[in-house]
């Protein structure tokens, strides 16, 4: 609804004013402006403090349960078990617009590298504005044989990335997927604030720290 978006948008504000305070903070130290002038800080961002129900990043040994789970190992390798995770760790894209992926269209090569297009489309638009953006595909992804099961997807005329598997269910495809690996989730005894959004938090701290 309207206020989770706001919180959002207050969240990316608070996010790129902390980027703007760090290049600010250079230019200070480099004599190109005053030490007087800091418009970036001490700046409030109202409903952006972290509470006790943020989700967590994935930690290396619920990776390991996950990965290493007779359930994930026992998934056939052109299923959205298999790839779904693997999707989300390598990209930081969201569960539906991984879902939302066509393999005919929104695959596409952008100077000589395979990317991911997310775009509005009929009947579904990215969660924000700067929802719509081009992704590299991980190189990590593409050896473990990503685009031989997108070539595969293609030849079969599959609508969605994982179709027939996964189909629309009260205006989503992800729906019966993300019930299934939160149930899995819980059976390997993953961490409650880990969730399928956590990879793409854990996307983001590991493309910060690099």
């Amino acid at each position: 609804g309207d206020k989770s978006w706001a919180l959002g948008s207050m969240k990316t504000t608070k996010r790129n004013f902390s980027g703007m305070n760090s290049i600010w903070k250079w230019l200070i130290y480099k004599k190109h402006m005053p030490v007087t002038i800091q418009p970036f800080s001490g700046h409030s961002f109202p409903g952006t403090k972290s509470k006790k129900s943020a989700r967590d990043d994935w930690s290396r040994e619920d990776l390991h349960r996950l990965f290493t789970s007779r359930e994930y190992r026992e998934a056939s390798d052109s299923s959205a078990s298999h790839w779904l995770p693997l999707l989300s760790l390598h990209s930081g894209m969201r569960l539906e617009e991984i879902c939302r992926l066509r393999p005919a269209i929104d695959i596409i090569v952008k100077d000589g590298l395979p990317c991911f297009d997310i775009a509005a489309r009929d009947g579904w638009d990215p969660k924000t504005e700067s929802g719509t953006r081009l992704i590299p595909i991980h190189s990590w992804l593409i050896r473990h044989g990503f685009m031989n099961f997108v070539t595969q997807q293609r030849a079969r005329g599959a609508e969605h990335l994982f179709s027939p598997e996964l189909v629309l269910h009260k205006g989503k495809i992800s729906s019966g997927f993300s019930r299934e690996f939160s149930k899995l989730k819980i059976d390997l005894g993953v961490g409650s604030k880990t969730s399928f959004h956590s990879f793409r938090h854990t996307f983001r701290t590991a493309i910060a720290s690099a």
